[in-house]
């Protein structure tokens, strides 16, 4: 019973601070002082998680809405190009890792995408810096998605790309 009365009461606690946490993540008027939200946050696991997940769910969402724009769609193909070479200088050629597979007929790209970025962003977290042939394939996946993913984690500021001499790797930011 007292577990109960003590959830009650950090849910009322957090109730204004919810709402403030998404204006505070979109850019909006929060209704309280940045100093007031983030005192709260050191204090509140709770918060600092739906925090977290805002932040992830607005960040995709604005590079959804961007890769509709012709600046996004040139954006995404000039990073998958870039990639892709990237790859070509790899001691591991991309295609002997996993073969390539097209996207499958009438299905949901976008969906698959978003999807593959997840799977390639919690791989990165669990495993920190990652060759990108050994993260390809700790992710179990193939060309598509694997490459649009890990260009839309690094355009949405979720991944690093780094060069170290001949190899190339990924971290979760």
């Amino acid at each position: 019973m007292a577990k109960k009365n003590n959830q009650t009461a950090t849910k009322n606690k957090c109730q204004k601070y919810e709402k403030a946490i998404t204006h505070y993540v979109t850019g909006e008027e929060m209704g309280m002082t940045k100093k007031e939200l983030f005192e709260h946050l050191k204090g509140c696991k709770n918060c600092r998680r739906d925090l977290t997940e805002w932040q992830d769910t607005y960040a995709v969402m604005c590079a959804e809405s961007f890769s509709k724009t012709p600046q996004g769609q040139a954006k995404m193909q000039k990073d998958l190009t870039a990639l892709k070479e990237m790859m070509k200088k790899t001691s591991l050629p991309i295609e002997k890792s996993i073969p390539a597979r097209p996207a499958k007929a009438g299905g949901d790209t976008k969906w698959e995408i978003k999807s593959a970025a997840e799977r390639i962003y919690q791989v990165l977290k669990e495993n920190g810096k990652t060759p990108i042939p050994v993260l390809r394939k700790k992710a179990e996946l193939f060309d598509f998605p694997f490459y649009e993913a890990l260009g839309a984690l690094a355009d949405q500021g979720r991944a690093i790309l780094h060069k170290d001499k001949t190899t190339y790797s990924a971290e979760a930011r």
